[in-house]
């Protein structure tokens, strides 16, 4: 970071824990406050709205940009929706999956069905 001229405010830098399915540990600090958003579920679903916003039409269209971030895209709202512990968290999260099948999102049919088995 000192590289290229930025600095670590060492009051509020953390390293933040996201425990997923390979992750069951318990850590001091398990979220964050980012852009406003309080936790990397937050941040997911934000991401995915923006993405959706922009790109929706284009997600499965493989000659676009958009198409080449879809299935990340796709990885990461499946993996906030099982971490959710709240209906309103989980509504959000199937809304937005149901918003990336409906626009034709490169590879989600695919990711949806691995994630049910």
């Amino acid at each position: 970071m000192d590289e290229v001229g930025l600095r670590l405010h060492p009051a509020k830098t953390k390293i933040v824990y996201w425990r997923d399915d390979r992750r069951r540990g318990s850590h001091e600090h398990k979220s964050f406050t980012f852009l406003s958003t309080r936790s990397g579920l937050d941040l997911v679903i934000q991401s995915t709205r923006r993405f959706l916003d922009l790109h929706g039409a284009e997600a499965g269209d493989l000659s676009t940009a958009a198409a080449a971030q879809a299935p990340e895209i796709g990885r990461l709202v499946l993996r906030a929706y099982t971490q959710a512990s709240g209906a309103i968290a989980r509504a959000a999260a199937l809304d937005l999956i149901d918003g990336l099948l409906l626009s034709g999102t490169y590879d989600m049919a695919q990711l949806v069905d691995e994630a049910e088995r």
